[in-house]
């Protein structure tokens, strides 16, 4: 498992040794089976990774992201974190039959802007919580959102960011039970021309 960083410039190369202490400072703190040392710039992609011992719990990436908004705040740069199994894994999506928003966080301050989302409490949603994979969290609606609903959401995102970090979000909505009938519909045609496959 790895966690992966995107970095947005300026001030990049001042940000890259401070990476290399965050990654000591948290094996430090939480100890030498979380993090390997191989942690370090890659090409590609994402700029920088963390390589887990093991699958890391949600706690322990919210731990790694709380270090980096700590330590980052006072630099001029941006970072977005996805934790995943390989380069080529598919978004992580939650098993819902219903509508989901899904939040990507820009940051220094994605663990408090996060911290205070646990808050988020409007009629038509029944769940939202933390993500691994491509988003970081989830909001899963009860019915289907109106174009005021989703506005009524914006409005409260913006209101859950922390005031001393300038923390930026991309929003995604979208209806898992299509997704799921555009899968079984596409898996119903490959049987038909491949019956014995």
């Amino acid at each position: 498992m790895r966690s992966f960083l995107t970095l947005y410039g300026p001030s990049i190369l001042e940000t890259i040794p401070k990476l290399q202490s965050i990654a000591k400072e948290f094996r430090e703190l939480t100890g030498n089976t979380s993090l390997r040392e191989s942690s370090g710039l890659i090409q590609g992609k994402y700029d920088y990774v963390f390589n887990w011992h093991e699958d890391p719990s949600l706690q322990q990436i919210m731990d790694l992201i709380k270090l980096l908004d700590d330590e980052l705040v006072n630099i001029k740069i941006k970072y977005s974190i996805t934790t995943l199994e390989t380069f080529e894994e598919e978004p992580a999506e939650i098993d819902s039959e219903n509508i989901v928003s899904y939040l990507k966080l820009v940051g220094p301050g994605i663990y408090y802007t996060i911290d205070n989302l646990k808050k988020l409490n409007l009629s038509k949603i029944d769940h939202h919580g933390l993500t691994k994979g491509y988003s970081d969290y989830f909001i899963e609606w009860n019915q289907k959102p109106s174009n005021d609903d989703l506005g009524e959401l914006v409005q409260t995102l913006d209101d859950f960011l922390p005031k001393n970090f300038d923390v930026f979000y991309k929003i995604t909505t979208k209806d898992s039970s299509l997704a799921r009938k555009r899968l079984q519909l596409a898996q119903l045609m490959v049987y038909s021309h491949f019956p014995y496959s």
